[in-house]
């Protein structure tokens, strides 16, 4: 009997001790399995569908789908109704609508993850003969989210600083100290605006988050010197684009990357003096407020009557190159005065075509849709969110952003054998199989899995979350922050690699700059959450 009450005793200790761990592991299967419930229900929904003649369609060379899509079939003389036939690996999925550009939504819960031939036929109204066909599309079902994903490896803050040292520790940024110039072996300091004014940026934010004197003083001797050269880089006063740091620079070693020397992205400025502003607000030297401004002035001469620019100009001239205008998100967050003009023709263009261009220094322009990327339509989202949180058309408006950025370019898990023939390859030369999912990828053209695009979903997804309180923003945006910490583990160095994968890629400094800039935004996201 004393044995026998002995065990009572213990099983009742242990079932007391493991009971709270048991509750709080129930519940968040349980909060799980809401946050899934309600994706799904999102799911069903569809993105801007298309109108024939009233809503240009903009999925028309999209190849993977989250959410429900709405195709531009024709219509067939003589239908009444028409018939959508989406077969799967698990066979036929089919319902009727009025239109061949009704959204899948009536059986798009049911598919499953994989390859999807849909076709659409026109059928008789009384009857039910098939009298043509209104056109077919092969596509991606993708998973929607079931997260949240991971744990993270370290608090997101304590990542995205040790991110920044690893990133002042690299030889190509130590070259600054010893040198005072750029590493010539670096082949992407081809594209000084863009690496070098990010990495000034970088380096102003570690020297004020550096947890020893020596490395932080350093650290503002990188961004100085990084700084004066790009500033001695620029277009001299007098010429089209006076004072504007050069996109292209044969300075350094020749890579694999496109230069085109007589040639300047007009983003790409901006972005140089965001970095300038933030080493001012540092070092307090006015030299690089000046810098900043003196580059506001040139926008601000150049500005077309519309309110934006073109994408690509010749250096000597000015003069447009192509008929592609930019998406002016940098530009606008660089100067308040020029805002109203080129948010209004944002509004007026990309919103209202959905046409979101991937605007990029080693991308072509190209047609509108041929090659969309996520960036711009996040950076719009998340304007919207800071600024009119309080406006429920504008939330919702940043809210579709986000969902179409999300359909087009976050993979959740990882993509089934058939993906790489179905999804445009882009630049993954190994596949999919070596991605730490989820994943952001960056454009259709480069459709690879690339940690700057995970921070702007992070921060974008951050925004909606403090604008609507929904839960299911925050499980969105710790699975991929807690991707890139995994990541960052994997490869032992502190650094967020380029490319989120097992396998090695060129490593871009100003995407680990941004990414860990991103990730410490989020981090005060989180404390805000608790």
């Amino acid at each position: 009997m004393r044995i026998l009450r002995c065990f009572w005793i213990c099983l009742y200790l242990f079932s007391a001790a493991i009971a709270p761990e048991m509750a709080a592991q129930t519940a968040r299967e349980r909060s799980r399995g809401d946050l899934h419930k309600q994706a799904v229900a999102e799911s069903l929904v569809p993105i801007r569908p298309g109108i024939p003649g009233k809503t240009a369609c903009w999925n028309m060379n999209a190849r993977e789908f989250i959410y429900a899509p709405a195709f531009d079939m024709k219509t067939v003389a003589g239908a009444g109704y028409y018939r959508f036939t989406a077969t799967a690996p698990d066979g036929a999925h089919t319902f009727e609508a009025d239109k061949p550009w009704a959204p899948l939504s009536p059986i798009w819960a049911d598919l499953p993850v994989g390859k999807i031939v849909l076709t659409v036929q026109g059928l008789e109204r009384k009857g039910g003969k098939v009298v043509g066909d209104s056109g077919s599309r092969t596509f991606y079902r993708s998973p929607v989210f079931n997260g949240p994903y991971h744990e993270p490896v370290m608090p997101y803050a304590d990542s995205a600083v040790l991110a920044l040292r690893s990133l002042f520790l690299k030889p190509q940024t130590q070259a600054w100290l010893r040198d005072g110039k750029p590493d010539p072996g670096y082949t992407l300091n081809c594209y000084p605006a863009k690496v070098m004014g990010a990495t000034v940026l970088g380096m102003t934010l570690y020297s004020k988050l550096a947890k020893d004197k020596d490395s932080s003083e350093k650290a503002l001797v990188v961004a100085r010197r990084m700084a004066d050269f790009l500033i001695g880089l620029s277009e001299p006063a007098g010429q089209p684009l006076e004072y504007f740091p050069p996109t292209y620079w044969d300075g350094v070693k020749p890579g694999r990357h496109p230069v085109f020397i007589d040639r300047t992205m007009m983003h790409y400025p901006a972005d140089a003096a965001l970095g300038y502003l933030d080493l001012y607000d540092r070092s307090h030297e006015e030299k690089y407020f000046q810098a900043a401004r003196r580059i506001a002035q040139t926008y601000r001469k150049t500005q077309l009557p519309n309110g934006v620019w073109p994408l690509v100009v010749k250096v000597k001239t000015g003069e447009a190159i192509g008929p592609n205008l930019l998406v002016p998100t940098l530009p606008i967050m660089l100067m308040d005065r020029l805002a109203e003009r080129a948010w209004r023709w944002i509004m007026e263009n990309p919103i209202n075509r959905f046409n979101w261009d991937a605007q990029f220094e080693d991308s072509r322009p190209v047609e509108p849709y041929v090659n969309l990327a996520r960036e711009q339509a996040c950076d719009v989202a998340i304007r919207l969110l800071h600024r009119n949180a309080s406006d429920a058309k504008s939330v919702a408006l940043a809210e579709e952003l986000l969902r179409f950025s999300e359909d087009q370019f976050v993979v959740w898990e990882s993509p089934k054998p058939e993906w790489k023939d179905i999804v445009y390859m882009g630049c993954n030369a190994d596949g999919t199989s070596t991605w730490f999912t989820p994943v952001v990828l960056e454009q259709y053209r480069c459709f690879g899995p690339v940690a700057r695009s995970i921070a702007i979903m992070i921060d974008g997804w951050g925004a909606a979350y403090k604008a609507s309180g929904k839960q299911l923003y925050l499980a969105k945006a710790r699975s991929l922050a807690n991707t890139l910490t995994i990541a960052q583990q994997f490869w032992n160095d502190g650094t967020y690699p380029t490319w989120v994968r097992k396998t090695p890629g060129e490593q871009w400094l100003n995407n680990v700059v941004h990414t860990a800039r991103l990730m410490l935004n989020f981090a005060a996201v989180e404390e805000h959450a608790r």
